[in-house]
């Protein structure tokens, strides 16, 4: 009998020890799944963050396409303007009329007047009509990149030489960090989009970009 109990015993003693340690496995298991339940909770912290900076960025961009558009427009506007003054300038030139001798100089100053408006029709002006960036990576953490999309426009006849486009960063207490880029030449009447990466620290907050030439 006394042997009988002590087997019990052992078996006893042997099935809790079974049962404790797949208790610990249990245990483990679920801290671990508790450990990656934390971990994609930031997960979606971070996408609902890039989310709602993304629905922000459109939103900007939308208004600035617009402006852009507007500008196109009345540079539109302004050019057919200058080509009728042109017109009636040179119409008045060519044309064999009479002239007072008082009125010479005045006509004089007027066809000079629309030389140069000529003149500053044909020369290159280049605008950035518009431009726009998309972030990839942890915009909090300082690791994200920036690729900026930027449009520009020679308003002249006149081909633009050596243009350079400015980006300038800032973050919450001013600029962080100037890039000058080289656009080479643009010919006239034409546009051209330029494409560039740019690596953002954790306090940008917004940028600028204008171009020279």
């Amino acid at each position: 009998m006394r042997y009988v109990l002590l087997a019990l015993l052992i078996l006893s003693i042997l099935g809790l020890a079974y049962y404790y340690n797949k208790a610990e496995k249990l245990q483990s298991r679920i801290s671990e799944y508790e450990k990656n339940l934390e971990e994609l909770k930031r997960n979606i912290s971070e996408k609902e963050i890039l989310l709602s900076d993304a629905e922000s960025n459109a939103a900007a961009l939308r208004k600035e396409l617009s402006e852009a558009e507007e500008e196109i427009e009345k540079l539109r506007e302004e050019l057919k303007a200058k080509q009728d003054e042109l017109s009636s300038c040179l119409s008045k030139e060519t044309q064999p009329v009479e002239i007072k001798v008082e009125n010479e100089s005045v006509c004089e100053r007027e066809l000079a007047s629309c030389r140069n408006e000529l003149s500053s029709i044909r020369r290159a002006r280049v605008y950035v009509v518009h431009w726009w960036y998309d972030s990839f990576g942890c915009v909090p953490c300082g690791t994200a990149n920036v690729k900026f999309h930027i449009v520009l426009f020679n308003a002249g006849y006149e081909t633009a030489e050596d243009v350079r486009v400015i980006i300038t960063l800032y973050g919450e207490s001013g600029p962080i960090n100037i890039i000058r880029i080289d656009a080479g030449s643009l010919s006239g009447r034409t546009a051209k989009v330029l494409e560039q990466i740019v690596t953002i620290s954790a306090n940008f907050r917004r940028a600028e970009v204008s171009c020279e030439s």
